[in-house]
């Protein structure tokens, strides 16, 4: 799915994550995600506010900081995409991760992408994304993941390799097929 505008892509993250798990129940608009999740224009959505929803929701999942990508790769390899924010489209291809001195660019790109997979055995390693910016997926390599893998929410508080794994099983196909009621 595509996010539109410059702060959905929180919520359209989550509605592609409830899309995929529950893909009856949880197919509504984007719109009705942004209220339920409180997105708003000045702050996005906050990894509290996407916690609160899957709580809600009775969403399995795991969240804390401190993720490695090691860690990535076992929740991968477990079946389970991670939510992530990043930070990530930089008009200018900087992004100011360790000096919260100049407030204008310090940790000003953050966005929101879910990890679905990765490569290890390519030259150089890279993980996989559903990045609602893009149609399609995108790609980081490991050790720039490494760097763009922190934000602050709208309330100062940082999050440092921050990741949500969803450990709840989907009730989507993989082969696509669904039998027409």
């Amino acid at each position: 799915l595509r996010q539109y505008g410059g702060y959905t892509c929180g919520t359209t993250c989550v509605q592609m994550l409830m899309n995929w798990l529950l893909p009856y129940e949880a197919d509504i608009n984007l719109a009705a995600y942004e209220e339920a999740l409180g997105t708003t224009e000045e702050a996005g959505t906050s990894p509290a506010q996407i916690l609160e929803y899957f709580e809600m929701s009775d969403v399995n999942a795991i969240a804390s900081d401190g993720w490695s990508a090691d860690d990535l790769r076992v929740a991968l390899d477990r079946g389970n995409p991670v939510l992530m924010c990043i930070q990530a489209w930089s008009a200018s291809g900087d992004y100011n991760t360790t000096d919260p001195s100049k407030t204008e660019t310090y940790l000003a790109e953050g966005h929101w992408v879910i990890c679905v997979g990765y490569c290890q055995n390519a030259e150089t390693p890279y993980f996989i994304f559903n990045d609602p910016a893009c149609v399609g997926h995108t790609i980081l390599y490991t050790d720039e993941l490494n760097r763009r893998w922190i934000d602050m929410d709208g309330a100062g508080a940082i999050f440092d390799h921050f990741g949500i794994e969803i450990t709840q099983n989907t009730q989507y196909s993989k082969n696509g097929l669904f039998y027409m009621d």
